[in-house]
């Protein structure tokens, strides 16, 4: 969307409070977007081009990678909001390299959550289609993460209870998660309660030495939407037995 915003001569902030219900790290082909008209100066002149946003400095750890039975290899790069202020839009770039630390092949590298709250973490993910050839080494790039502006108004805070995190088999290699979602729902103009758009429930997997080895999005069906949902999902993991499963959640209503 960041481009979008650029080609149209808004700002990223623009865009994204004219379109709320949008995800942009998932856009897909045909989707339709509001374009809020560029806002004039005072003597009625054009404001200068629209700088591209800068990327908010998040701290960043190895990038992982796993080969998965299809040939293909997927790619784990986790980041983490040390800021005191929310971060969204967070995407970036995995690349792979060779013995020589020539670049053979790169994918982008993707989060499964629009926000990511002060103080929690969320990989990136990136996959590899076969063949990918001979690498040794991978390395992830950001290439947007940008201040969440009225974070507090465009998402609702929820509440996790009842949860359940239990390996399936001794080898602790896939986990069923289970849980409630409590969401207060704020208030329409006529005094309705607001209307949910979405809720996610988001697994990362950890391994003992703190390594993502696993990552699954659970979205809530359109018949469960309310103020509590009930959540049951499994994660796998791609390397070593699982450790920790950690949670984050999203959700939005139909408010603007």
């Amino acid at each position: 969307m960041i481009g979008i915003a650029i080609n149209f001569g808004i700002s990223y902030d623009e865009l994204s409070l004219a379109n709320p219900e949008v995800n942009p790290n998932f856009l897909s082909v045909g989707a339709q977007l509001v374009i809020p008209l560029p806002t004039e100066t005072v003597d009625g002149d054009s404001p200068p081009e629209t700088a591209v946003p800068e990327v908010l400095p998040l701290e960043t750890g190895q990038a992982l990678c796993y080969p998965v039975r299809s040939g293909g290899l997927w790619c784990y790069w986790l980041v983490s909001n040390s800021l005191p202020q929310p971060a969204e839009n967070i995407a970036g770039v995995m690349r792979l390299y060779n013995n020589q630390g020539e670049e053979i092949a790169s994918q982008p590298a993707t989060s499964l959550l629009n926000l990511l709250p002060p103080g929690k973490s969320m990989p990136l993910a990136a996959y590899f289609p076969p063949p990918v050839g001979q690498w040794s080494s991978a390395q992830g790039q950001l290439l947007s993460a940008v201040e969440a502006n009225q974070a507090e108004t465009r998402y609702l805070s929820a509440e996790l209870y009842n949860l359940s995190s239990e390996p399936i088999s001794d080898d602790r290699l896939s986990f069923q998660i289970s849980g409630r979602l409590g969401l207060p729902l704020p208030a329409a103009a006529d005094g309705s309660p607001a209307e949910l758009t979405y809720a996610w429930v988001m697994a990362t997997a950890y391994d003992a030495d703190g390594a993502v080895v696993g990552l699954r999005r659970w979205e809530a069906p359109q018949e469960q939407l309310g103020p509590e949902i009930s959540f049951s999902f499994q994660v796998y993991s791609l390397g070593k037995p699982i450790e920790t499963v950690e949670l984050l959640t999203e959700s939005r209503t139909n408010l603007p």
